[in-house]
């Protein structure tokens, strides 16, 4: 069972609260997508991206095709016009599993477009961290291949640019 997080456009998700976790994909009667209402959050009072502009979305691709592309669609707003967004202050976690194989660390290419209205947003200020786990043994995070694209955002980004591609492949 997947389960994500979901906002909507006049919620800004502070980056304390911010907690995406997947859980083990297995062959279950359990629905494959669970949406849970987070808490109310402070609204944004200068500036918010609307959620329905910005698409997450991940790409699952297994030789025994685990999870199909179209079943996972995440919606985030990142959205700061004060400043930037502290490393130790957002966590995407990501807890994925195969029942069959492990899916290897060196096969995960992650690409995150995050924006700013006033700002870039530096790449060493952010922390995504991606745990690959099965029954067996946990994947160190230092052998994640992580890849950060940064946007300045003169125009809001479209759901179709993709913000976050996850492409897992055996």
């Amino acid at each position: 069972m997947l389960v994500l997080v979901e906002t909507d456009s006049l919620v800004l998700i502070e980056a304390l609260t911010l907690l995406l976790m997947l859980a083990e994909v297995e062959a279950s009667p359990e629905p494959l997508l669970v949406l849970v209402e987070p808490e109310p959050l402070p609204e944004l009072l200068l500036a918010l991206i609307e959620a329905d502009t910005l698409l997450l979305k991940l790409v699952l691709a297994d030789s025994d095709a685990l999870i199909d592309a179209d079943t996972l669609v995440l919606m985030l707003v990142l959205a700061d016009t004060e400043a930037l967004i502290e490393a130790d202050t957002l966590v995407l976690m990501l807890v994925l599993a195969d029942t069959e194989a492990l899916i290897e660390a060196d096969t995960l290419v992650l690409m995150l477009v995050l924006t700013d209205s006033d700002a870039l947003i530096e790449a060493d200020t952010l922390v995504l961290m991606l745990v690959l786990a099965d029954s067996d043994a946990l994947i160190e995070a230092d052998t994640l291949l992580l890849k950060l694209v940064l946007a300045d955002t003169e125009a809001l980004i479209e759901a179709d640019t993709l913000l976050l591609m996850l492409v897992l492949a055996d």
